[in-house]
């Protein structure tokens, strides 16, 4: 009997493995005849290396961004960003083209094959792992060549063969100089941002009130990337009228991560499938290191965000209680009179639209404060909080106005969770898991009305009073409590001090010791107290890696009245 059970066991769980093996071929399958009944390869693919923003391997799929190859000529660095297949071991032997003109009016080149290379790996694509985004680097110094004499015109061009084999680059690569340190940047903060793409997830309206939200925040621009698609007249409109904030680059062509279709490029968005918008994270981490690169010699600071996520200033209310509120409202519950809520409704608020500019915004005091305090740090890390979908705390709420009903000592004994998501599904991770907030003590219980109220009391009644205007603004943004995420966060890095970044981490960094002396080491950050500040985080969805356990504390869960204040003057 026991050996029937274990072998039906065994049946079942090859039947499983069978079932999601066959769900996934369906989906290649889907993907892989979709495009291929309808994609000039060849033409698309010559068009591409051509005129493209990629160089390739002559017969492999290892591709290198043109505008993301750089030498930064005060720290003798070259870098270059390419994304290979995670199975390919990769050796490469490096040749330097260098062509300049010096003083007397001669033209010199000198070709030269760089010793002291080194590949560092940054991160595979979160679908397979089958491809992965790397950096080569190598060190060299142009005074070894040309010693004091004075040039112009100098052009650097680099050249790749692989050693395996021995397959080169199509085109050579040609090098952005840069100069990055003790140069003339603006004081002011940069947003590097993911590629825009008009789909199911994301809304104008959203994308309007995200740059909104950061450009009173004190931030000076954003800039993100775009690639053509068809019917795409409203978001090019769009880029248009946001031109004073948004500065959008013009993606021509993306390397195709999908080893079942033979061809090495996509021309249009269209032509993406479902795997390749789950790969397309690994080009958007190409993407914004090359923003960074690009803008490292221009400004001081330099955040990298996505398009649901703000760090705000902190304390530009007038709220008594501060910043205090966002990490130890407990704390509040002992401290209110019984004229609480009228207090707070009654406070005068500031309006945050008169912030002109980055001076004037507590955020960036605090980060020049942090940057000289915290030397040997590279960047400022802002843990996340992520914002709860009001119809979340709706039916928080609608169950502790239930619970209220039991007798008193029922909170003196119980210890209970509520279920706010049951078997929920997160967008990309399709794993069905429970979303629950519990209650251990008495005091749970007397925060949770406390939180309660506040919706009740004060977000209610603004949002009930607006709901039209909310609904044709944003979607996304209309969420004032959250959760804390303590795992994630993001920086907001000191260009003076930091080298290749991503979104959320960094493989390897410098710091400048003094003007002469200069080392490649391990990335460190300088993680920043909540009630400093922190990434608000106004997830579509809760997906299973941002919420790491299923069952919450009702004391993580607090209310944001800065943004909320913030947002009801943006109505009024």
């Amino acid at each position: 009997m026991i050996i029937f059970k274990n072998r039906l066991l065994e049946i079942y769980i090859f039947g499983i493995f069978n079932l999601a093996f066959l769900s996934f071929m369906l989906l290649v399958y889907k993907d892989f005849y979709r495009v291929t009944s309808i994609y000039p390869h060849k033409e698309i693919d010559d068009d591409c290396e051509l005129n493209g923003d990629w160089i390739s391997l002559k017969d492999y799929r290892v591709f290198f961004k043109k505008s993301a190859s750089y030498y930064i000529e005060d720290l003798n660095i070259m870098t270059l960003n390419f994304i290979q297949p995670a199975s390919y071991p990769l050796k490469f032997e490096v040749f330097l083209t260098i062509k300049a003109t010096f003083s007397d009016g001669i033209q010199k080149q000198i070709v030269h094959k760089l010793k002291n290379s080194k590949l560092t790996r940054i991160l595979p694509d979160i679908y397979d792992g089958s491809f992965e985004y790397n950096q080569l680097d190598a060190e060299f110094n142009l005074k070894y060549f040309f010693g004091n004499q004075n040039y112009t015109n100098l052009n650097l061009l680099v050249n790749l063969r692989e050693k395996n084999t021995a397959s080169k680059l199509n085109k050579p690569l040609r090098l952005n100089i840069k100069k990055i340190l003790n140069t003339n940047k603006l004081d002011k903060c940069l947003i590097c941002s993911k590629m825009i793409v008009k789909d199911e997830y994301f809304y104008m309206k959203d994308l309007s009130f995200w740059l909104n939200l950061n450009k009173l925040s004190g931030y000076d621009r954003v800039h993100s990337y775009y690639m053509s698609s068809y019917n795409d007249k409203t978001l090019l409109d769009f880029f248009t009228k946001s031109k004073d904030f948004l500065t959008i680059t013009k993606v021509k062509c993306l390397p195709n991560l999908i080893n079942e279709l033979n061809f090495k490029y996509f021309n249009q968005f269209d032509f993406i499938g479902e795997i390749m918008y789950i790969k397309m994270d690994l080009i958007n981490e190409l993407l914004i290191n090359e923003c960074y690169m690009n803008n490292v010699d221009k400004y001081k600071y330099i955040a990298i965000l996505d398009r649901d996520e703000v760090i705000f200033p902190k304390n530009y209310t007038e709220f008594f209680y501060g910043s205090n509120i966002h990490t130890k409202m407990k704390l509040l519950i002992d401290s209110i009179d019984a004229d609480f809520y009228t207090k707070i409704k009654e406070l005068p608020a500031v309006d945050f639209k008169e912030i002109q500019n980055i001076n004037e915004s507590n955020l960036f005091n605090f980060i020049e404060e942090e940057n000289i305090n915290n030397e040997k740090k590279h960047c400022t890390h802002f843990p996340t909080q992520v914002y709860l979908n009001m119809g979340l705390i709706d039916k928080m709420c609608n169950s502790l106005n239930q619970l209220s009903l039991e007798p008193e000592d029922f909170f003196e004994t119980k210890a209970l969770g509520i279920n706010i998501l049951e078997n929920f599904k997160s967008k990309i991770a399709d794993v069905p898991f429970n979303f629950t907030i519990k209650f251990s003590i008495i005091d749970d219980f007397e925060y949770g009305y406390f939180l309660c109220k506040i919706k009740e009391e004060i977000v209610d009644p603004f949002r009930n009073k607006f709901v039209d205007d909310i609904k044709k603004t944003t979607g996304l943004f209309d969420r004032f409590f959250m959760i804390s995420s303590k795992r994630t966060g993001k920086c907001i890095h000191n260009t003076n001090r930091t080298h290749t970044i991503s979104t959320h981490f960094s493989k390897r960094d410098f710091h400048i010791y003094n003007e002469k002396k200069i080392r490649l080491i391990p990335s460190k950050k300088h993680n920043v107290e909540y009630s400093d500040g922190f990434t608000s985080h106004f997830r579509y969805d809760l997906k299973s890696k941002i919420v790491q356990r299923q069952i919450f504390q009702i004391s993580d869960i607090s209310f944001d009245y800065d943004y909320f204040n913030l947002f009801k003057n943006l109505f009024q």
